[in-house]
């Protein structure tokens, strides 16, 4: 087969392998199964506790200090 004719099959092959897929719709089923609720919900816990104890615990160290009393 030519350079040419090969070139042509490939152009054709990159155009119409992707209108094949978008007609049948992309299948994230094999992507979307691997991943466990749980480990989604206790990634955005920890993720939320770590944005939001550093001043919880500052402001309760802040009010020990205020009871104890300077």
């Amino acid at each position: 087969m030519k350079f040419q004719a090969k070139s042509k099959l490939l152009v054709l092959a990159a155009f119409t392998l992707p209108m094949t897929a978008m007609a049948e719709g992309v299948d994230f089923s094999a992507i979307t199964g691997a991943i466990a609720a749980t480990a989604v919900v206790g990634g955005i816990t920890a993720m939320a506790a770590i944005k939001v104890l550093p001043p919880f615990t500052r402001w309760g160290y802040n009010q020990v200090i205020k009871f104890f009393g300077s």
